[in-house]
């Protein structure tokens, strides 16, 4: 079990000596938050090469046609859920690091 759960930690480009600081919930919290903003990534990834792959249709099939530049609606405010679960990662991000900081001030 510890070393599947640390092979999964070193996918994750975590530090080996903060992983023997946390307990198995706060590695488990840093896994989670790591795996939902690669998926987030991923998310934005196929949503900007959908967008291009649109753009240059209509630039080789209908240039005349070409839609203009409109930012994204919630570039300007952000829906409440979106950014609640980027904070959890984040969260479980800064505590994993404040633990080990403090750990390591101990000797």
């Amino acid at each position: 079990m510890i070393e599947d759960l640390l092979a999964r930690w070193l996918a994750a480009g975590q530090d080996t000596e903060l992983f023997w600081r946390l307990t198995p919930r706060e590695v488990l919290g840093v896994l989670e938050g790591d795996y939902k903003r690669r998926r987030r990534e991923i998310e934005d990834r196929r949503v900007l090469q959908h967008e291009l792959a649109t753009l240059v249709a209509f630039a080789f099939h209908q240039p005349g046609k070409m839609p203009d530049y409109k930012p994204p609606a919630e570039a300007s405010a952000p829906p409440a859920q979106k950014a609640e679960a980027g904070w959890d990662a984040d969260h479980e991000r800064v505590r994993g690091l404040l633990i080990g900081m403090a750990l390591s001030a101990r000797g």
